[in-house]
């Protein structure tokens, strides 16, 4: 029931399109071209598949393959890979590489709104993320991590001058991450 739509009003436009009077009887729109959001259904399946491979003692390569089909804007394929390298004891190097998505929303796809118009034919959003991540065990208690990053985003949602939703461009986010997390006591962790 997640798009299901009960729209009563008193004024504006009654379900055959005729004017209603303000302040007159409440009318049912729902299910009509004139409610502000239509009922409608959306059915997600999706398969994901996943391996781990040891390379040699050090090194370990993990893949995986995610596929989603969206009944009301379709599918995508979305791949990830890890290349873990135990670089010694106390490093362990990461290199990640991973494609996602955001689905269109109901409301970007389907309800009017005094803010906002639909758009049906909506792309998903798509991101593309690198990873590079350096993680050291510097003693038992103490570990540090960095990680430099990159995300790529396109086909990104917003809306036009019209207020209509639509897939507007991209951008690209680079940087880094630095980590500290300390097992003071048995019962005090530290993390920043």
């Amino acid at each position: 029931d997640l798009y299901y739509v009960d729209h009563w009003v008193n004024f504006g436009t009654a379900a055959d399109g005729s004017p209603l009077p303000a302040g007159g009887p409440l009318v049912e729109l729902s299910g009509s071209p004139y409610a502000f959001a239509p009922e409608k259904r959306r059915t997600i399946r999706h398969l994901f598949v996943q391996d781990q491979w040891a390379i040699a003692p050090e090194w370990a390569l993990t893949s995986g393959l995610r596929y989603d089909h969206y009944s009301d804007f379709g599918a995508t394929l979305n791949p990830r890979l890890a290349l873990v390298w135990l670089s010694t004891d106390q490093i362990t190097t990461k290199l990640l590489y991973g494609q996602a998505f955001r689905p269109p929303s109901y409301q970007e796809l389907f309800a009017i709104t005094s803010r906002s118009l639909p758009n049906p034919e909506i792309a998903p959003e798509r991101s593309q993320t690198i990873d590079l991540s350096f993680d050291v065990a510097v003693n038992q208690g103490l570990h540090l991590n960095l990680t430099l990053f990159q995300l790529q985003q396109s086909d990104l949602i917003s809306k036009d001058r019209n207020r209509q939703y639509i897939n507007s461009g991209d951008h690209t986010i680079r940087g880094l991450e630095l980590e500290a997390l300390w097992q003071a006591t048995t019962t005090l962790r530290l993390a920043a």
